[in-house]
């Protein structure tokens, strides 16, 4: 039976159901809800409370009291005789919605944005659709909310300070926590008398409260005026749902605890606070003076654009960098007077800007003077001027002409500082005296006496010389050099002979003829010069001539070698160590040879000589690497990493001749002498990776690359979103929310009332199956004793809310069945098949199109049918 009253609430009794002519007359009354609804008992007559009985899960009858639409149980009656009264009263409960608004209104120069969260507090029952009217000239331009959901805007009719509504509907009734996001801009321009406060009105909630949060630029500030329902708060009251980055943003914070607020905000633009710190440098090379000047600024409250300063005349054309760099300005100034120089930037920047101003100047024996720069922006906090000593040459502070500056000692405070911005490398620090014009660092460069070494130096010179009976030889020599500061070979050739070719470092050289010799057997080889850590390279003479015939008996033979002259008095290029081999013709017997060279035995004694020299290149560049500079000393360690291959051939001879107690003595000497080059070499290369000592020229420009640049506009529209993926994180519908009021699916299993597909329709075309099963039918209570007035089977005693309802369903089912068979006909073709439905899924599409009809006019309203919701979650 279903009873529908109007109204709200409506008020209805309970039916009493009697059998004519029977004796006795008793029975309980069982009275379940629905979750949406809200049920009040008014009156009571021949009736009384008992226990509501729930059906036994275990058996067979166990689901006969339960329901899809999820009704609860409400009271239980039993009563001893008939009639009874129990009067009712029924209500739809409404949902109980709370709203929490939080806002974020970012306010720059070009651009004002809006950023909302919407929280809603849904109780009692779920939601399907939320209204709200969005502020004057607001744009949406995104929204976000929980699961599936449409939203549609409507245009008001009045167009002047008239508000859209936005309509938000979901596919699923929403509980609990419901979190939705705006996100748009504002069209137009704001009034004179400053920007209104953003309203957003959510319609038919019972409490509307929340915060907002303003955002300005650094450059501007921001105050209220003329509020109304609204208060200002601290701002650490929104940091609980503020974005750190957001944080740093918002200048004021509003509270209000109903929609119905209103005020105003008047931007203004700040003043900003520069100070500059700057640290003039110069490195004193033995060629130049690097000049280096920092300018540091730190700026607070606003942005700046433009940075102005004042350098000596001889940095006119000085290198400048700095970042966001538009245009650089150089005011034009009389010859030996200071230049203006202007720095324009392609945007406001604030906290830190550091300038970098670069020059160099060739070094000269006169007195020089250190750059120290006039900061016209801002104020100037403190200056530093540091020398820096690259050179041997010693560098004099004149004192009587240096003025207004304080020398700095390594036990102040003042010297740590700079230690920790440039290191090490200062050899004298100062600070300019506050408020101090025309500050002067004079000083003058020394040059020291260097020690007079050995520039050039060969050690090792081989030559292969062939002689024939008739005079005739060819002859190739190989000096081994290592050459500092020479730029030219002096050699003379023997008498008669020709230099065909000269090779230098592998590469063809070209001589020269040396115009001041009494003849032209003196010419003059280039040379390559090196640097100390480096290999000795070759130097290789191919030449040829004609001697006297080789005489007979007791002939005596001057055999043509080339020799070396001195460039200098000071310098000798003897070499240290020479080797000559001669192939003489056997038609004659060699003994007795003189002059400043001996004869060796074995090609032994010539390995050794060999040996000895690769021991003096070995201790050479371990020399370097204990006393030499850092780049000498990572030359040096790679060479003696080069050398390797050459060692381990010494390793292994297979001549004979290295069998000499002379070759293993001197071949042991250099293993030695290598095996500690290469272990220092090792510790040469760690210490070079560990440490890195820069110039402070380039710890300067360390610290411009590294910094970071702050723009002060537009900061509040690139700091992104507050809420940005809150949609993965919380805009989720909580699992199992709608399930106390939902449709229940499974209930058609329990009380089986889903026929499954035949076997026949589920198999391909042309295939047999192989078994047929019958289709299941549903399970029918067991009927009490005794036969009904009308002569039909009895039904199962059920409630008397329930029983017509029973009768009703089964009556449907069995209409169905007459007139639709169940399934199609063998000798229909399959394309022609309709598709067939459960006999459930039949029974519900038809009451829908019953529902539809009666609010067509189709069907009289009252009629005994039974409405299901147009959304499966809202009974």
């Amino acid at each position: 039976v279903r009873l529908r009253r109007a109204g709200s609430p409506a008020s209805f009794a309970v039916p009493n159901v009697t059998v004519e002519g029977a004796a006795i007359e008793s029975g309980r009354v069982s009275i379940r809800r629905s979750p949406l609804l809200d049920i009040r008992t008014v009156s009571t007559h021949s009736v009384g409370r008992t226990d509501f009985v729930l059906p036994d899960p275990k058996t067979q009858n166990a689901s006969s009291l339960d329901n899809p639409l999820g009704l609860r149980p409400y009271e239980a009656y039993q009563f001893a005789s008939s009639p009874f009264a129990i009067g009712l009263t029924a209500s739809p409960i409404d949902a109980t919605v709370r709203a929490e608004v939080r806002s974020i209104l970012k306010l720059s120069d070009e651009s004002r944005n809006l950023e909302s969260m919407v929280s809603l507090e849904v109780r009692d029952r779920p939601i399907f659709a939320v209204e709200m009217l969005l502020p004057e000239d607001f744009e949406l331009g995104g929204l976000d909310a929980p699961g599936s959901f449409q939203w549609s805007l409507d245009e008001p009719k009045e167009t002047k300070g008239a508000r859209r509504r936005l309509s938000i509907f979901f596919a699923d009734g929403q509980q609990g926590g419901v979190p939705i996001v705006l996100r748009g801009k504002f069209l137009g321009q704001p009034d004179k008398d400053g920007i209104r406060l953003p309203r957003l009105d959510v319609l038919g909630v019972e409490q509307q409260r929340g915060d907002l949060a303003v955002q300005v630029d650094p450059s501007f500030d921001v105050k209220a005026k003329n509020l109304k329902g609204c208060e200002t708060v601290l701002l650490q009251r929104l940091f609980g749902w503020l974005r750190p980055e957001q944080r740093e943003l918002t200048r004021l914070a509003l509270h209000f605890d109903s929609p119905n607020y209103d005020g105003r905000l008047v931007l203004s633009r700040r003043e900003p606070r520069v100070s500059c710190a700057t640290i003039s440098n110069v490195r004193v090379t033995q060629r130049a003076l690097e000049e280096t000047i920092l300018l540091d600024f730190t700026i607070r409250e606003a942005g700046i654009r433009r940075v102005e300063f004042v350098l000596p005349h001889w940095m006119r054309d000085a290198r400048v960098n700095v970042p966001l760099l538009r245009r650089k300005i150089v005011a034009a100034a009389k010859p030996g007077e200071p230049v203006r120089v202007t720095l324009e930037l392609q945007d406001e920047v604030i906290d830190q800007l550091r300038v970098l101003i670069e020059n160099d100047r060739l070094l000269d024996d006169q007195l020089q003077t250190a750059p120290i720069p006039v900061v016209l922006t801002g104020a100037t906090s403190r200056q530093f001027v540091t020398l820096e000593s690259a050179g041997r040459d010693e560098v004099m502070v004149d004192e009587d002409r240096t003025t207004s500056l304080e020398p700095l000692s390594r036990a102040q405070s003042q010297w740590k500082t700079l230690a920790a911005f440039l290191g090490e490398r200062i050899t004298r620090a100062y600070l300019v005296v506050p408020g101090a014009k025309d500050p002067t660092l004079a000083f003058k460069v020394f040059q020291r006496d260097a020690v007079v070494t050995a520039g050039a130096r060969i050690g090792l010179a081989e030559t292969d010389l062939v002689v024939d009976a008739n005079g005739a030889y060819r002859g190739r020599t190989v000096y081994h050099m290592d050459n500092t500061t020479e730029q030219f070979l002096p050699i003379e050739l023997p008498r008669g002979a020709r230099l065909w070719s000269a090779q230098v470092a592998g590469e063809p050289v070209k001589p020269i003829k040396d115009i001041n010799a009494a003849d032209q057997r003196h010419v003059r080889i280039p040379l390559v010069k090196t640097s100390a850590g480096e290999l000795d390279y070759q130097i290789v003479l191919v030449y040829g001539g004609r001697m006297s015939p080789i005489a007979g008996l007791a002939g005596k033979v001057d055999f043509p070698l080339p020799r070396t002259l001195d460039p200098k008095p000071d310098v000798s290029l003897t070499p240290e160590l020479s080797q000559v081999r001669l192939h003489l013709p056997k038609t004659h017997r060699w003994f007795d040879f003189d002059g400043t060279m001996r004869r060796v035995e074995d090609e032994g004694q010539l390995a050794a000589g060999q040996l000895a020299y690769q021991e003096k290149v070995v201790s050479r560049l371990s020399e370097t690497m204990r006393a030499g500079d850092e780049f000498a000393k990572a030359r040096a360690a790679y060479n003696i990493q080069t050398m390797e291959d050459s060692f381990q051939q010494i390793q292994a001879p297979e001549s004979s001749a290295w069998q000499g107690q002379e070759v293993q003595r001197q071949q042991a000497a250099a293993m030695r002498a290598f095996g500690e080059a290469r272990q220092q070499a090792e510790i040469v290369v760690k210490e070079s990776l560990e440490t890195v000592d820069l110039s402070n020229r380039a710890r300067l420009n360390e610290r411009v690359v590294e910094q970071q640049v702050k723009r002060s506009r537009g900061n509040v529209m690139q700091a992104g979103k507050n809420w940005a993926g809150a949609e993965e994180k919380g805009l989720n519908r909580e699992e199992g929310r709608k399930a106390a009021v939902g449709f229940d699916a499974q209930w058609f299993d329990r009380n089986s009332l889903v026929q499954p597909q035949r076997q026949e329709e589920a198999a391909p075309m042309g295939a047999t199956p192989a078994q047929k099963k019958p289709a299941r039918q549903p399970k029918t209570p067991a009927a009490e004793p005794g036969p009904s007035a009308s002569g039909q089977p009895a039904v199962p005693s059920v409630p008397p809310i329930q029983l017509e309802l029973g009768l009703e369903l089964n009556a449907e089912l069995k209409k169905e069945s007459v007139k639709k068979p169940a399934f199609p006909a063998a000798n229909q073709p399959a394309e022609k098949a309709e598709s067939q439905l459960s006999k459930m899924a039949r029974y519900q599409q038809r009451l829908r199109g019953t529902e539809q009809a009666e609010r067509e006019g189709a069907v009289p309203k009252g009629a005994p049918v039974l409405y299901p919701s147009t959304s499966p979650s809202d009974p």
